[in-house]
C-alpha cells in the first residue's frame, strides 16, 4: 500500500503540466492580488502536527507567522496595463512630426499636452507586502460533552497587512517646442491631472496598512495517527479593509478587495517509509478554494475597441463650445463585481527526525477571473451632472455643429486614442452597449511556487510548542499576477 502512494505521488509529481495557453491581456484598468496571507504552505507548516491533535488540559493552540512578499520586476505585467502590446508608449501631438504620428500610441492633445508634444513613458509595477497572521483554533470537547463534536473544533484568523505598490513610472525622450497655456509640462504631469478624478498613474509609491479580515473556520480531525493525518474544514471570511480606490491604477489594497469569502479546506498526510522510529518520511496534500461574493464598487471603463478611450475628452450634448470632460470621470461607474473563486492547492514531502521537521513543495494558486458589469441602468454619472444615460454624451470633437440654432461642441465619433476623427455632422453619443466589460474586470491567474520550510518541535508535559520558518518563490504563468518571492517565520503552542 505504501509503496503504492509512493509511485503515485511521484507520477502525479512528474506529470504535472498545466495545460493552458499562455494568455495576455492588455489596457485592463484593475488587478486582483494575491494576499501574502492567502499561503495555505505557510498556514500549515508545523501547525498541521499539533492543531489536529491536541494534548493539553485545555485543548487550545495557536500559532503566530511574520511574513515578508515583494514581487519581481517582470516587462510583461506592464502589459496588463498599458495597450498595443507594448511596455512603452509614444505621445505625440497632431504638429509632431509625420513619423511620430503615424507611430504614436496616444495623442498629446487628449492629455492635454502640447499639440508639438513628443515623448515616451513605461512602467514596471512592483508590490511588497508585509505582515503578521494570528491563529487560534479551539477543541469543542472542552466545552460540549458530545460524542459526535469530539473530533470538531472551531478557529480564527486574523492577519495585519502593510501593502506598498509601485507603478515606476517613467518618462523619457521628451520634446516640445512650444509653450501653450493651461496644457500640461510632461506625461507624469499629464496622467495625473487635476480634473482627473480616476485612473491616475502614480510617479511615487503608495501603501496601505490595515487588519485584512477576520476567518472563522470549524474543522474536523479525522485521523492523525502515525503520521496519517486526514481533516477537513469550513471557513467564513469577513474583510476588515476597504475596497480598491479607483483614483488610482494599481493602487494598494489590503486583502481581497473587501469580498466575502466561503470557503472549504482537505489536509492530508500519509506515511511512506515502514519504519518511522528515527526518520519518517511522508507525503501530504492540502486543498483549499473559497467562493468570493460579490459586491459593488466604482470601476473605470473603456468603450469596445477604443483601447485607452477612458483618456479621451467627451462632451455633452448641446454643450458650449469648447466644454469638454475627461473620459475618466465619465467612464468610472458604480458596478457589480463577480469574482467567484480562489483555489490554493499545495503537496509535497516532510521529513520528521525528532524534534526538526523539514518540508519542501509545490504550490499552485488559481484565480477564474472577474465578471463586472453595470449596477444599475440607465447609467448615472454622478461625478459630473446627473443626466438620463451615457447616449447623452459623446467623444469630444475638434470644431462646433449647428443644433436647434444655436453653435455647440461637434462629436468625432469616429476618434481613437491615437487620433481624432473627422467632426461628425451630427451629435452621435455613446450607449451602455458601447462599455467595454473587460477593461475594468481583473484577468484570470495562475500561480505556480516552490517553498521549502524547516523547523523544530518541543514535547512538554503541559504544553507542547513549535517554531519554523519557510521561503518560496512563485512564478505567474499569466501577465495578470505579479510573481513574487518571499519568506516567513512562524511559533506557536498547543496547551
Amino acid at each position: 500500500m505504501k509503496k503504492s502512494v509512493l509511485v503515485a505521488a511521484l507520477i502525479l509529481l512528474s506529470s504535472i503540466r498545466i495545460n493552458a495557453e499562455p494568455q495576455e491581456v492588455f489596457g485592463r484598468s484593475f488587478m486582483l492580488i494575491r494576499p501574502a496571507s492567502y499561503n495555505i504552505a505557510m498556514n500549515e507548516q508545523l501547525w498541521h502536527n499539533f492543531v489536529y491533535h491536541k494534548c493539553g488540559p485545555t485543548y487550545g493552540a495557536f500559532q503566530l507567522i511574520p511574513f515578508y512578499q515583494r514581487s519581481h520586476a517582470r516587462s510583461k505585467v506592464a502589459r496588463y496595463f498599458l495597450i498595443n502590446r507594448k511596455n512603452d508608449l509614444l505621445v505625440a501631438g497632431d504638429n509632431s512630426s509625420t513619423d511620430l504620428v503615424l507611430d504614436r500610441d496616444i495623442r498629446a492633445e487628449w492629455l492635454n499636452l502640447p499639440s508639438d508634444f513628443s515623448g515616451k513613458f513605461s512602467i514596471c509595477p512592483e508590490q511588497r507586502q508585509m505582515g503578521a497572521t494570528f491563529m487560534y483554533n479551539q477543541d469543542l470537547k472542552t466545552f460540549l460533552d458530545v460524542p459526535f463534536l469530539k473530533d470538531w473544533s472551531v478557529g480564527i484568523e486574523v492577519p495585519f497587512i502593510m501593502v506598498e505598490n509601485n507603478l515606476h513610472l517613467t518618462e523619457c525622450d521628451l520634446s516640445s517646442t512650444t509653450t501653450e497655456l493651461n496644457r500640461q509640462p510632461n506625461i507624469i504631469s499629464a496622467l495625473n491631472q487635476r480634473d482627473w478624478c480616476y485612473g491616475k498613474w502614480s510617479p511615487i509609491a503608495q501603501n496601505r496598512i490595515r487588519l485584512e479580515k477576520i476567518k472563522f473556520t470549524g474543522g474536523r480531525s479525522l485521523m492523525h495517527r502515525d503520521y496519517f493525518q486526514l481533516a477537513s474544514s469550513l471557513s467564513l471570511t469577513v474583510p476588515l479593509s476597504q475596497k480598491q480606490d479607483p483614483e488610482f491604477i494599481f493602487d494598494p489594497y489590503v486583502g481581497l478587495d473587501r469580498h466575502v469569502g466561503i470557503g472549504g479546506a482537505v489536509h492530508m498526510q500519509v506515511l511512506l517509509n515502514r519504519h518511522p522510529e528515527r526518520i519518517a518520511l511522508s507525503f501530504y496534500l492540502n486543498l483549499e478554494g473559497n467562493f468570493l461574493v460579490r459586491n459593488k464598487q466604482f470601476r473605470t471603463y473603456d468603450l469596445k475597441g477604443k483601447p485607452f478611450s477612458r483618456y479621451m475628452n467627451y462632451t455633452r450634448k448641446n454643450s458650449a463650445p469648447g466644454d469638454v470632460i475627461p473620459g475618466v470621470n465619465l467612464l468610472t461607474l458604480e458596478s457589480v463585481v463577480r469574482p467567484y473563486g480562489i483555489f490554493d492547492f499545495s503537496f509535497g514531502w516532510r521529513i520528521n527526525t525528532a524534534p526538526f521537521e523539514f518540508e519542501i513543495g509545490y504550490d499552485l494558486y488559481g484565480f477564474g477571473g472577474e465578471k463586472v458589469e453595470l449596477r444599475s441602468k440607465p447609467v448615472d454619472s454622478p461625478f459630473n451632472r446627473t443626466c438620463g444615460g451615457l447616449n447623452e454624451f459623446g467623444i469630444a470633437g475638434s470644431g462646433t455643429i449647428e443644433s436647434c440654432g444655436q453653435t455647440v461642441q461637434a462629436t468625432a465619433s469616429g476618434s481613437t486614442i491615437a487620433c481624432q476623427a473627422d467632426d461628425d455632422s451630427q451629435f452621435v453619443g455613446i450607449c451602455e452597449n458601447d462599455l467595454d466589460l473587460c477593461t475594468p474586470a481583473a484577468g484570470s491567474i495562475l500561480n505556480h511556487k516552490i517553498h521549502v520550510s524547516a523547523g523544530i518541535e518541543h514535547l512538554g508535559d503541559t504544553a507542547n510548542g513549535f517554531a519554523g520558518f519557510g521561503f518560496y518563490f512563485e512564478l505567474a504563468q499569466k501577465n495578470s499576477a505579479l510573481a513574487n518571492g518571499g519568506f516567513w517565520f512562524k511559533v506557536g503552542a498547543a496547551f
